[in-house]
């Protein structure tokens, strides 16, 4: 490719990278979860994106000073390296491309001094590209990029185009090339975590749970909530450890793959809004805004959360299916006076479809007509998914939505209607539940229902 070639990065590692980022997708103009534009994923987080919820930074007088932060704003420092504009770099595809492989080839020369051809001595830059503070999260997404760079993948993009990386087993990692980034060291304590996963612990607020002895006290496991955080991942950990927080999660994912665990799984964390909910399941939060419209999660964030999924999962026999890996806008109100209250994170991006695929469990129905019964599973493909979303101010704990707004972009959810027509009136929560509440969607991929009800 010209922009590898133009800085003299291997081209398996420009696209091993840019897997990671973005799965090669461009998203258009639209920024992922945590402020990231194109394939590059260049950054540019704003002091609004920063200021949301009780568990990020709003009402803090500092805001500017934390946004000003240069790993938020990596497509300013291309932009100076390339002479291209802002705008040109979050818009276009190719512009993207070469700004990121400008940056990583800056990372190489400050670290070894120049740009060589063996792919394994650009471990360290990648390690950088991450912006990762701490050595283990540096570490985890440097492997990550390698390990695609070593096994190969061939993806179809959402624009239909077939992009394949060719297997590169020869390529070594070389950790030893971190002593250079002065990153830093987390505290040595215990965590639960995949090999796969690098993980630091950080403890959550006392008052946000309640300690316990799950499952050997005879209180299941059975469930996996997925969040997003509505915050960046430092401000998500931070906010979530203060010792005035009345929730707490047990797990913290950052758009990198980098974890922090905060509960221990036997203990109860209040992250669900469901005492219920809470007291069976295990709470993951992740980076990211799902207000902005179609943002995306990076494939790190995927890889990361589905390894991590799989580990809990096995160890409590849960089962992998839609029913016990949930979102936390499939949680139920504690009663009906309580279901307008619920929230509707991961968001509508969240792609459910990948993400079980990446679990080995696809959300896939049952072929033919179902009897009545049968579980029915509601499932079109993600890329082409288009559904209108509203967004009102209440909606947005940002700010940044002073007027209710309608759109179109890709979702995970349908709207169901009572008769097969756009013209006829939605199928509504009485419908479903027998209450007088109007919800008039299935959220989520692989939502099911029962035939026949």
């Amino acid at each position: 490719m010209s922009a590898a070639a133009e800085y003299h990065v291997p081209p398996g590692v420009l696209l091993a990278l840019s897997y990671q980022e973005s799965r090669w997708d461009s998203h258009g103009t639209q920024a992922s979860t945590d402020g990231g534009y194109g394939v590059m994923h260049l950054t540019d987080v704003t002091p609004d994106m920063l200021a949301s919820g009780a568990a990020g930074a709003v009402g803090r007088a500092d805001l500017k000073s934390l946004a000003s932060d240069p790993a938020l704003h990596t497509l300013q420092r291309t932009a100076e390296l390339t002479g291209l504009s802002t705008r040109q770099l979050r818009e276009d595809d190719v512009a993207n491309i070469r700004g990121g492989a400008a940056l990583l080839a800056s990372y190489e020369k400050e670290l070894v001094g120049g740009t060589p051809a063996d792919a394994s001595r650009w471990y360290g830059a990648v390690a950088r590209y991450s912006q990762a503070e701490q050595r283990q999260n540096a570490v985890s997404f440097a492997d990550r990029v390698f390990g695609t760079l070593r096994s190969g993948v061939t993806v179809t993009t959402q624009d239909g185009q077939r992009v394949r990386l060719a297997a590169d087993p020869s390529v070594e990692m070389m950790p030893s090339q971190l002593a250079g980034l002065r990153l830093k060291a987390a505290a040595a304590t215990d965590t639960e975590c995949p090999p796969a996963v690098r993980c630091t612990f950080v403890a959550g607020s006392p008052v946000g749970g309640q300690v316990s002895n799950r499952p050997a006290n005879g209180i299941r496991i059975d469930t996996i909530v997925i969040h997003d955080l509505e915050t960046t991942y430092d401000a998500g950990v931070a906010g979530l450890a203060n010792p005035t927080n009345t929730t707490s999660t047990h797990y913290v994912m950052s758009s990198d793959g980098a974890v922090t665990q905060m509960v221990p799984t036997k203990n109860i964390a209040f992250h669900a809004g469901n005492y219920s909910t809470n007291l069976h399941s295990i709470g993951i939060e992740h980076e990211g805004f799902a207000v902005q419209g179609a943002a995306w999660y990076t494939e790190a964030q995927y890889e990361a959360t589905a390894a991590l999924v799989q580990y809990l999962a096995a160890r409590f026999g849960i089962p992998l299916d839609r029913q016990h890996i949930i979102g936390h806008d499939n949680v139920a109100g504690p009663n009906s006076a309580l279901v307008s209250g619920m929230h509707w994170d991961p968001g509508p991006a969240w792609d459910w479809q990948h993400f079980m695929d990446l679990l080995g469990a696809p959300s896939n129905g049952l072929p033919g007509v179902p009897q009545t019964g049968e579980v029915v599973t509601i499932n079109p493909p993600f890329a082409a998914n288009e559904q209108t979303v509203q967004v009102c101010p209440s909606d947005d704990p940002t700010g940044q939505t002073t007027a209710c707004i309608e759109g179109r972009q890709q979702a995970n959810f349908v709207y169901l209607r009572n008769a097969p027509s756009e013209t006829v009136p939605l199928f509504g929560d009485q419908a479903i539940h027998g209450t007088a509440a109007g919800t008039d969607r299935i959220n989520d991929w692989g939502s099911t229902a029962q035939a026949g009800q």
